[in-house]
């Protein structure tokens, strides 16, 4: 993730290997002017009072008709004021919707000063883990610098070049099961996972067709880091004697990767 927009950074909050919760402030830019606005745009809507002041001249004025009306009805006015007082009320009634009108567009302007203050703010998009953070406090950075990585590797999504020459591949559907051989550091792991994505497209070049498989990966002493190789077949094992490396039969080769 970078900025937006060129700015300077002026806080680092999270770093890397921390754990981030969806909306977490990781980095902040320079917004000290958008903050400024948004404080104004905030106290301008606060106090309604030209809301107020036109609803109490339309109420006085409609007041006013309506008395002038009766008075009429009785003999005892003209027309001519009756008709005046009747566009007075009118136009009283007007400037109370544009104010209402105008209120409202203040409050859709506070939005979008809100917006360009979160501009400058870095935040994680969804709950998982940074990655890295390549910025410092005090540098400056434009809209083209990568300033912070955020992954989530629960669950972990791998991308299958399965070969097209095999039966299997051609069968595939999203929620069938898959296997997945890892090597983790020598110690040879059996795991299952699920197929969520089937590419309706082949890769003339390689003849494979892309096939995304999900699998849990919980926090704690077994879990696996993205961007390991593993192993990945689409039949149940049987008779399987685990390896620790080279790929299992009827397996291809793929590589684990994270969400992001």
């Amino acid at each position: 993730m970078g900025f937006a927009a060129a700015t300077v950074v002026k806080e680092v909050l999270r770093h890397g290997g921390q754990d981030v919760k969806k909306g977490d402030l990781i980095v902040r830019g320079d917004d000290a002017e958008e903050a400024a606005l948004y404080r104004l745009q905030e106290e301008r809507i606060a106090q309604p009072y030209a809301v107020e002041r036109a609803k109490a001249a339309a109420d006085l004025a409609k007041v006013e008709y309506e008395r002038l009306r009766d008075i009429q009805a009785k003999g005892a006015s003209g027309t001519q004021e009756v008709e005046r007082a009747r566009l007075n009320a009118e136009v009283a009634r007007i400037d109370h919707l544009t104010a209402v009108s105008n209120q409202t567009q203040e409050v859709i302007q506070l939005d979008r000063i809100r917006a360009r203050v979160d501009r400058f703010h870095l935040t994680a998009p969804f709950d998982g883990v940074i990655d890295v953070v390549n910025v410092d406090v005090g540098q400056s950075v434009s809209e083209r610098d990568s300033a912070v990585r955020v992954v989530s590797v629960d669950p972990l999504w791998m991308d299958v070049p399965t070969p097209m020459t095999d039966p299997v591949t051609h069968s595939l559907r999203s929620g069938d099961p898959a296997w997945v051989l890892c090597d983790v550091a020598g110690d040879a792991r059996l795991l299952t996972g699920k197929v969520i994505e089937v590419a309706p497209t082949a890769d003339p070049a390689s003849r494979t067709r892309r096939v995304r498989v999900e699998m849990a990966n919980a926090a704690g002493p077994n879990r696996l880091i993205a961007g390991e190789p593993v192993w990945v077949r689409f039949t149940q094992p049987e008779g399987f004697t685990l390896r620790p490396s080279g790929p299992s039969p009827e397996g291809t080769t793929a590589m684990s990767g994270d969400k992001k």
